[in-house]
């Protein structure tokens, strides 16, 4: 395919090719891979699927869901790495920067490009394996492996330049750092400051997440996952979440403020919070985006009229989010991925809740905690997605959460009618 940009010459691609061959020897960097040995073969077979559609993308033609955002971060990082950087940003300008940077130090390379998004897919499946052994489903770290890197959009988001690995990656960093502090005897600072720089890590990427970030940090520290044996331990955990706490409304105030005396783009959902405006500018986008974007749009609009008209709309907004395109909205052939995806989810998440009423304990604990991160991201993505193609996208981001609950309890049934292995009858953590 053409491009513009003198980064399509082959010879520009070096520095791109040796991190692609280097990715295949950084999997024994992680102790994770080299305490399971078993799961190395099974990374390069996913890095080996990642890497074919770099390629393809970069040097045949273009892949689907590669289009214009892809192309659009890719030339609009290489105009910067020969011009002035842009001004700091959240969401896509940060993530143009960061692509710039790259630029910069390596060169321009559309390739390069594709590598820096398989090498963050690359350290999102060691952060999985691990997330797998915490609620004590480790023997199924494989079958969520391959699910997980080769779910077919989520194959294609990770290995082009998107934003949603990066979002993914840090999503799963937080999680893992609040399972640890939980899991932690006696609770350590370090991994509240991992927790509360991953989901800083994750707004960076985008203006949603960034608000996202802020209720993600308590849910993750303050979630009673199980209680402590003594009453020291109890005062312990008590001040680390007290100042947790107040560290964690100093960083809400700081950055209300900040959004308030400068114009940082991005934070200006900060201030639309604080002074209520945040709502009617949601509603404005979704009524305008409607007009655009007749074929996908799923016709859900916010009504604020009444308390009950609000919780009405705000459930069919987050039901279309889920589940559309309905079978009556299928009408082209690039809508059956959609439809065959969205009827998966249906399912896992009818199996996670079948599940959660069978459990009792830590399993439950864990088991609710993952499913209060998904359904808070989900909302949150959810009132601002107006379109089952943004939505199918932006579901990209947390569907790992339903692998991770979903395919334990899929391969427990099997071992009852086929005689697979069974799951971990304990969701406490795995030995480390």
């Amino acid at each position: 395919m053409g491009n513009p940009v003198m980064a399509d010459v082959f010879f520009y691609h070096v520095i791109a090719w040796l991190l692609l061959v280097a990715s295949y020897f950084m999997v024994s960097c992680f102790p994770v891979f080299l305490r399971r040995r078993s799961l190395i073969p099974v990374i390069w077979c996913l890095l080996t699927a990642h890497h074919a559609v770099a390629v393809i993308n970069t040097f045949v033609f273009t892949v689907p869901l590669a289009g214009a955002d892809a192309r659009g971060f890719y030339l609009w990082a290489a105009y910067l790495s020969f011009d002035d950087p842009a001004g700091f940003g959240i969401g896509a300008p940060f993530y143009g920067n960061l692509l710039s940077l790259a630029f910069r130090v390596a060169g321009t390379s559309h390739l390069l490009a594709h590598q820096l998004s398989i090498l963050a897919f690359l350290f999102s499946c060691a952060v999985l394996v691990r997330i797998v052994e915490y609620i004590g489903a480790g023997r199924h770290a494989v079958v969520v492996l391959w699910v997980y890197g080769l779910w077919p959009p989520f194959l294609i988001l990770s290995s082009i330049p998107m934003r949603e690995i990066y979002q993914s990656l840090f999503l799963m960093t937080a999680v893992l750092m609040g399972l640890k502090y939980h899991y932690a005897y006696p609770r350590q600072w370090r991994f509240l400051i991992g927790l509360a720089a991953a989901a800083v890590a994750m707004g960076l990427f985008h203006r949603g997440l960034i608000v996202y970030a802020l209720a993600l940090i308590p849910l993750l520290a303050f979630w009673p996952i199980r209680g402590s044996g003594d009453a020291g331990g109890t005062r312990m955990r008590m001040k680390h979440k007290l100042a947790g706490l107040g560290v964690f409304l100093l960083v809400a105030a700081a950055l209300v403020a900040l959004s308030t005396r400068y114009p940082v783009p991005g934070l200006n959902v900060f201030r639309m919070i604080a002074t209520g405006e945040i709502v009617e500018y949601t509603t404005d986008i979704r009524v305008s985006a409607g007009r655009q974007e007749a074929r996908t749009f799923y016709g859900a609009e916010l009504d604020l009229s009444s308390p009950l008209r609000f919780a009405s709309s705000a459930g069919s907004i987050l039901g279309n989010y889920l589940f559309a395109p309905w079978p009556h909205q299928v009408q082209k052939v690039v809508d059956l991925p959609v439809f065959m995806e969205s009827v998966i989810r249906m399912l896992l998440l009818a199996i996670i809740c079948a599940r959660w009423f069978r459990v009792r304990g830590d399993e439950r604990s864990v088991l609710s905690l993952l499913m209060a991160v998904y359904v808070s991201i989900t909302v949150m993505w959810a009132l601002g997605t107006h379109n089952y193609g943004t939505a199918w996208r932006h579901n990209q981001t947390h569907n790992w959460i339903l692998f991770v609950l979903g395919i334990p309890v899929i391969m427990e049934w099997l071992h009852r009618k086929a005689g697979v292995p069974r799951i971990a009858r304990s969701w406490r953590r795995s030995p480390a």
